[in-house]
């Protein structure tokens, strides 16, 4: 009898555990993020057409002419607020290059920020424009036309907005290389956790 108490309270045992085991997962994977949303950005002025590559002073050759803007727009549409993190990507073979370390945000209940390319007002002690986040972890960003990818991960569903505008950096039309448009782009997360 006493033999039959103890095996069913190991298995007992071994059962509420797992159960706690299963329970505090759950919560950690809860602040994990799940959702991550990889949004391009083009900041900065394509001053000449070039056939060169890079910011080597001889500009970007798959770029014409003319001034690049980017501003990502993010609400939270969940019913309570979201903590979410940005971090910024630059392509390895771009100088600069790298990735900055994440940083921390909080919306509200259908609140919203942006992140342009270079906003100086702070948010929570942050500059959330893409120059002030390079420059948090020591990159300056170039002074022409620069690319790469703004990085949002959260763990609950964030409606993701890019506006992206370029016009003719001298301020008027004169030759084919000078672009003028506007371009709205709604982005899909990519779901994050998984092989």
């Amino acid at each position: 009898m006493v033999k039959k108490l103890t095996a069913s309270a190991v298995v007992l045992g071994l059962m509420v555990g797992l159960a706690l085991m299963a329970a505090n997962r759950a919560k950690a994977d809860s602040n994990q993020a799940r959702f991550i949303y990889s949004v391009k950005f083009t900041c900065g002025q394509q001053s000449t057409a070039t056939t060169g590559s890079g910011d080597d002073g001889k500009g970007d050759a798959d770029v014409v002419t003319g001034v690049y803007r980017t501003n990502i727009n993010v609400h939270n549409p969940q019913y309570n607020t979201v903590n979410f993190k940005t971090k910024i990507v630059l392509p390895d073979n771009a100088s600069p290059n790298g990735i900055t370390p994440l940083v921390s945000w909080t919306l509200n209940s259908d609140h919203s920020l942006f992140i342009d390319c270079y906003t100086t007002e702070t948010l929570s002690g942050v500059e959330p424009s893409i120059a002030g986040q390079l420059g948090a972890d020591g990159i300056t960003a170039p002074t022409g036309e620069f690319e790469g990818f703004v990085v949002i991960e959260s763990p609950k569903a964030l409606d993701v907005i890019g506006k992206y505008t370029a016009r003719s950096g001298a301020g008027q039309f004169n030759n084919s290389d000078d672009v003028s448009s506007l371009q709205v782009v709604v982005y899909q997360p990519s779901l994050a956790g998984g092989d």
